[in-house]
């Protein structure tokens, strides 16, 4: 009898335990559910007030249009190669039988990426004119290398940019968040690329602010001196001997003394849709070691002419073309290839023996 109230006790104790642990375990998970749910609430809730504080992700982007979103892909900062081929052109977005021309020859060509120098749909780059004039064109292109924009001021005309900051996802560096993705940066093997706005983030510019364009600038070149190549890209030209815009004085003021202080080697520009070389430029000057200033704006738009030769002119052509970019080491061959795949222009940088 007392082993039966014994046992009787140990069962009812066990059932006890049991019931216990199974309120303690609900608890504790219900608990872990509950702080889950209410992290995920407080991110989407930081996400909701300040959207850049999402990480820069290939895969992340919240299209305010319904668009396609074309990814950069990532070019890692120390890739080993010292050898790369890259196109160049700009003020292309018409869609009209030359700028198909010269996109089927580019595809002649072996090359890692494109820079664009603005102008990427006209009359505007409204979601629907990016399609057309511009995916469309390029289909094969974009499914074998990345892409690089530089906005032109028509890319501007279509909702202050909003359509091609939603097409394409890429770095986000500046120092405030209206500018996110307008103006950027990137390296290959021993190369450093800097895309820049010279349409809004240049008007912007002041020396009231610590984090407009300029001053994101100074730090990215600062902080890329250890690339043996710098090379630059953005629309309106600082020199160009070209009838229609001519050269942009606001890049001449604001731009070019930053460009000429981190020895900056190439810049390539667009706006007048045409094709001019400069001698290397330093202190408004042909001189050895200065910057080369390349107008690459045949890409498909209606092509403009020339006034009288500048200075600084080397060569300059109003035809429709690209520039085929090869950097091999310490050496950077540029070759201009016209729409029935003809060579306009033809030029080397030779750093080997600085």
């Amino acid at each position: 009898m007392r082993e039966e109230v014994r046992t009787g006790m140990i069962n009812a104790g066990l059932v006890k335990i049991k019931i216990m642990a199974k309120i303690v375990f609900g608890t504790y998970v219900r608990g872990l559910l509950f702080l889950g749910a209410n992290l995920v609430i407080v991110f989407l809730l930081i996400v909701l007030v300040n959207p850049n504080y999402l990480p820069n992700l290939p895969f992340l982007r919240q299209p305010e249009t319904n668009s396609t979103i074309i990814r950069t892909e990532a070019v890692q900062a120390e890739v080993p190669q010292t050898q790369v081929a890259f196109i160049v052109f700009g003020d292309s977005g018409t869609g009209n039988i030359y700028q198909q021309k010269l996109a089927k020859v580019i595809l002649k060509y072996p090359f890692k990426f494109m820079l664009h120098t603005g102008d990427l749909a006209y009359p505007s780059a409204t979601v629907e004119l990016l399609n057309s004039n511009f995916i469309n064109q390029y289909d094969q292109h974009l499914k074998k290398s990345a892409f690089y924009p530089s906005p032109g001021n028509h890319d501007y005309q279509a909702d202050n940019l909003r359509p091609y900051l939603d097409k394409f996802n890429l770095p986000r560096q500046a120092l405030n968040a209206q500018d996110m993705e307008r103006y950027y940066s990137f390296d290959y093997g021993n190369a450093h690329f800097v895309s820049l706005d010279t349409n809004t983030p240049l008007d912007q510019v002041s020396n009231n602010r610590a984090d407009d364009m300029l001053d994101w600038l100074e730090f990215d070149l600062k902080t890329s001196q250890t690339k043996l190549w710098k090379i630059v890209f953005f629309h309106y030209p600082p020199y160009s001997s070209g009838n229609t815009h001519g050269e942009d004085l606001r890049v001449q003021q604001i731009l070019v003394p930053v460009l000429e202080k981190y020895d900056i080697d190439l810049v390539f520009n667009g706006h007048e849709h045409n094709y001019e070389r400069t001698c290397e430029i330093a202190n408004n000057s042909c001189v050895p070691g200065g910057v080369t200033y390349v107008v690459t704006g045949g890409g498909g738009g209606d092509l403009y002419g020339f006034g009288e030769n500048k200075f600084y002119t080397v060569n300059r052509d109003a035809k429709y073309h690209f520039v085929y970019a090869v950097i091999d080491d310490c050496q950077l061959k540029g070759n201009v290839i016209g729409i029935d795949n003809q060579l306009i222009d033809s030029w080397v940088i030779n750093k080997c023996e600085q």
